[in-house]
């Protein structure tokens, strides 16, 4: 039986899905907008490592993935769209601290900083 989209849109599977970057949706060329059915979603999550099966197992990939953002000082990947410029980049920090870091650009020009936190 298939899954009403508004319905999958509130599980625990599309937030799971949301925060590893997945689209729900998307605008085709011709304008129109595509709901990817949850079946094709939970492929794309396997596929990425995270077999989903029910939302009880999406709220123990979410939960992990809690764990492992907080010790994390900086996202892995950062991609942002022209839309969402400028970027702002979540950094977990102590606070108290100096912290110094590298940027480096898809130019290959890169920037060193020192900040106090």
């Amino acid at each position: 039986m298939k899954e009403k989209t508004s319905e999958f849109r509130k599980s625990a599977t599309a937030e799971l899905a949301r925060r590893l970057d997945v689209e729900l949706e998307y605008i085709n060329a011709a304008g129109t907008r595509i709901v990817i059915p949850p079946e094709i979603v939970r492929a794309v999550l396997a596929a990425m490592g995270y077999p989903v099966n029910n939302d009880v197992d999406a709220e123990a990939f979410l939960g992990s993935l809690t764990d492992k953002e907080r010790w994390r000082r900086l996202p892995a990947v950062l991609v942002v769209s022209h839309e969402h410029q400028p970027a702002q980049i979540p950094v977990n920090v102590e606070t108290g601290h100096s912290h110094k870091w590298r940027l480096v650009r898809e130019d290959a020009k890169s920037q060193n900083r020192v900040r106090w936190i």
